[in-house]
């Protein structure tokens, strides 16, 4: 699915947009003249109303413009969406309270009904194509993982794919930084790195901002031993198999609830967002070039188990 071929994807902002200028226009040009086709009493600020038309003349002209790519400017679609909705749960309850008449929602279904559903269906298709990408990717990279451990270097300079060869890597792939576990899986990991040494292997994060971004925030949870990865792109992500999370995994209840728990407890907070927020994270023993052991994550909650991956090295 790629929604900038998507031909009516195109029509239809072209035509939201032409609809929405004319529309305006008329409502700048001719302010009296829907108020007295549904037979209403014109506003006491007729000015207000022209700007409403502006307003919706400016909206069109943003429709079109996006039109060749709405994939990368969605949120104007969303924005345009969101007022189409809100218009109408406005009429809902003025008509309910008395102040608005049934005629009016005439007016409602032009400007606003028949617009909000395939603006939903468009913002939907948005965020179902990242995942799809992010499938295609996943696949294109599965038989790539030996390469891609040979072409990332740490901010020391050293391969893990050579590295691994001397001692176990412990592949820490994090969730952004503003993440609350991200952050508690830093804290965590200031607390374990010295039993994990004493186990004889080497952390390495992998992460998804760039290297002096990295630093500041590694520094912080006492860490700035540790080397790590920078992986923008998310290539060795996907190469690992890192999907996107869902909703549920992201945001689910079980997630909410363990979030404020950890908040509370160790008080690592939330932070802006530094990266996908959708990316998942995972935990994976990398020995002589090959994965010996792996945790992906099912929830962004999931706590890495580092004493259970470690006792599995070499003999599992």
């Amino acid at each position: 699915m790629n929604l900038r071929n998507q031909n009516w994807i195109k029509t239809l902002l072209n035509t939201a947009g032409i609809y929405h200028i004319i529309w305006g226009l008329s409502v700048i040009l001719f302010p009296t003249f829907y108020f007295d086709l549904i037979q209403i009493p014109h506003p006491n600020y007729i000015e207000l109303w022209q700007w409403m038309g502006l307003f919706s003349s400016i909206f069109g002209i943003g429709f079109i413009i996006i039109s060749n790519n709405p994939m990368h400017h969605w949120p104007l679609i969303f924005i345009g969406f969101s007022l189409k909705i809100c218009s109408i749960i406005g009429f809902l309850i003025g008509y309910f309270k008395g102040h608005l008449v049934g005629s009016v929602f005439n007016m409602n279904i032009l400007n606003d009904l028949i617009w909000a559903i395939p603006f939903g269906i468009i913002l939907y298709k948005v965020y179902m194509e990242n995942y799809v990408l992010d499938e295609e990717i996943i696949e294109l990279n599965k038989d790539s993982i030996e390469e891609n451990l040979s072409f990332y270097e740490t901010n020391k300079g050293n391969n893990i794919y050579s590295d691994s060869y001397e001692q176990p890597i412990l592949l820490v792939f994090l969730r952004h930084f503003g993440c609350t576990f991200c952050r508690e899986t830093l804290f965590d990991l200031s607390e374990k790195q010295n039993n994990i040494l004493k186990n004889g292997a080497k952390v390495v994060l992998v992460h998804m901002v760039n290297e002096s971004e990295a630093n500041e925030i590694i520094q912080k949870y006492g860490l700035s031993n540790i080397e790590h990865i920078s992986d923008r792109e998310q290539l060795l992500y996907k190469s690992f198999q890192l999907r996107r999370g869902t909703f549920n995994q992201l945001l689910g209840l079980k997630v909410l609830i363990k979030g404020l728990k950890v908040n509370y407890l160790k008080k690592v907070g939330i932070g802006t967002a530094q990266g996908d927020i959708y990316q998942m994270p995972g935990l994976f023993l990398i020995e002589k070039g090959k994965i010996t052991k792996k945790q992906i994550s099912k929830l962004a909650s999931d706590v890495p188990d580092y004493d259970s991956i470690l006792q599995c090295k070499t003999d599992c």
